[in-house]
This record gives C-alpha cells, structure tokens and sequence, in this order.
C-alpha cells in the first residue's frame, strides 16, 4: 500500500495529512469524502513511499476538477 502524504490549506490554515491506499485516486477519493474541499486549495502532495515518491498536486486538481467537468 501507498500513501498520499502532505499538507493542504483549508480554512483555518495548513492540514498535514496521511492517507494510505491502493491508487492515487482511492486516496483522493478518501480525501475529499474527510473535506470536501481537498483539491481546491493550495497544497503539497506526494505520492508513493518514502524510498520512492512523486509531487502529485497537479494531477490532483486535474482529477479534481475532471469530476466537476
């Protein structure tokens, strides 16, 4: 299993998160259901495990805003 991992900001400033699972959408899918406003707002993302991982938040507000397209 991999994980999401990172911060992004909501109202009241910075949210560190972790959201582990299978597929990059599984977890985005997890986020929004915790905040419905994870994908909208500033944020640093990664995706993967500590030995090997990606900057995701661009693909993020893709998907994001594919699902209100």
């Amino acid at each position: 299993m991999r994980e999401l991992n990172g911060w992004y900001e909501n109202e009241y400033g910075a949210v560190p998160f972790t959201m582990p699972a299978e597929t990059l959408l599984d977890a985005v899918i997890k986020m929004r259901f915790e905040d419905a406003d994870f994908g909208y707002t500033d944020m640093e993302v990664n995706w993967g495990t500590l030995e090997d991982y990606e900057d995701v938040g661009s693909i993020i507000y893709k998907l994001v805003e594919g699902e209100n397209g």
